[in-house]
C-alpha cells in the first residue's frame, strides 16, 4: 500500500498484526517516530482470539489520525498482492501478513478498493470507524481464509453481498452502524463457523430468516436499530446465545433476546 508517506518500509517485518496511521505535514519525521512507538505498543496489546469476545460492541483501540489538512483517499490505495511477481518493479511493499487493521480515521474516505481481495492470506480485516462510502465489494469473497471481517462505523450503503456467504471460515462479521439496506440474506446460514454477527444500526428490512437456525456456533447476534419486523423463528431462539438483541418487543417479537432496543 502506498500512502503519502508509508510508515512501513519494504523490508519491514509485517508478520505481526499491523495498523496504519498516516502522519504527514511539516512534522512528518517526528510523527513517524511517534507512530512507530504507538504501533509497537498496539502490537503488544492486541489479544489473541477469544471465542466469546464481542468486538462489535467494544470500542477498538484508537489509532493516530493524520494531521489536519491531510485528507487521505482510499481510492488512491495501491496494493501489491501476496501473489505478485517478486521481481516486479512496483515500489509498494508486499504485505505478507494475515492481519490488516486500518481504522478510526475520519480522514480515510472513498470506497473500499476491490484490490484488497488480492491479499489472499488475510484472516482478519478491520476497516472500522473510518469515513468510507459506497457498497461492500463482492470481491472480498475471494479472501477464502478470512476469519474476521469488520467494516462497521462507515457510510457504506447497498445490500449485504450474498457473495460473502462463501467465506466459510468466517467467525466474526461486523457490519454495524453503516447505511445498509435490503433484507438479511438467508444464505448467511452457510457461515456455520460464525460466533459473532453484528448487523445493528442499519436500515435492514424484513424478518429474521429461519435459516439462521443452522448457525449453532453463534453466540452473539445483534440486529437492533434496523427496520425489521415479525417474530424471531423458534429455531433461531433455540441457539444458545450469550447476547442477542433486536428491536423488541414492539417491532420484533423475540422471546429469546437478551437485550431489547425497541421503544
Amino acid at each position: 500500500m502506498d500512502f503519502n508517506e508509508p510508515t512501513l518500509s519494504q523490508d519491514a517485518n509485517v508478520s505481526a498484526p499491523i495498523a496504519f496511521g498516516i502522519p504527514v505535514g511539516e512534522n512528518s519525521s517526528e510523527a513517524t517516530t511517534q507512530h512507530d512507538s504507538d504501533l509497537s505498543m498496539q502490537q503488544d496489546e492486541i489479544p489473541p482470539n477469544e471465542p466469546f469476545q464481542d468486538p462489535g460492541r467494544a470500542s477498538p483501540a484508537s489509532l493516530p489520525n493524520a494531521q489536519a489538512g491531510s485528507d487521505i483517499s482510499i481510492d488512491s490505495w495501491s496494493i501489491k498482492s501476496n501473489d505478485d511477481d517478486e521481481g516486479s518493479q512496483e515500489p509498494n511493499p508486499t504485505f505478507d501478513t494475515d492481519k490488516l487493521f486500518l481504522r478510526d480515521n475520519a480522514d480515510l474516505t472513498g470506497t473500499i478498493p476491490t484490490r484488497l481481495a488480492s491479499l489472499t492470506r488475510l484472516t482478519q480485516l478491520s476497516l472500522q470507524s473510518n469515513d468510507l462510502s459506497g457498497t461492500i465489494p463482492s470481491e472480498l469473497s475471494r479472501l477464502s481464509v478470512l476469519e474476521s471481517l469488520d467494516l462497521g462505523g462507515n457510510r457504506l450503503n447497498g445490500t449485504i453481498p450474498q457473495e460473502l456467504t462463501s467465506l466459510t471460515n468466517l467467525e466474526i462479521l461486523i457490519l454495524q452502524n453503516c447505511e445498509l439496506t435490503g433484507t438479511i440474506p438467508a444464505q448467511l446460514s452457510t457461515l456455520t463457523s460464525l460466533i459473532n454477527m453484528n448487523l445493528s444500526q442499519n436500515r435492514l428490512t424484513g424478518t429474521v430468516p429461519s435459516e439462521l437456525s443452522t448457525l449453532g456456533a453463534l453466540k452473539m447476534l445483534h440486529l437492533d436499530h434496523n427496520l425489521l419486523s415479525g417474530s424471531v423463528p423458534v429455531g433461531v431462539c433455540a441457539i444458545d446465545f450469550v447476547a442477542f438483541s433486536t428491536d423488541c418487543p414492539r417491532e420484533v417479537d423475540c422471546p429469546c433476546c437478551t437485550e431489547c432496543q425497541g421503544v
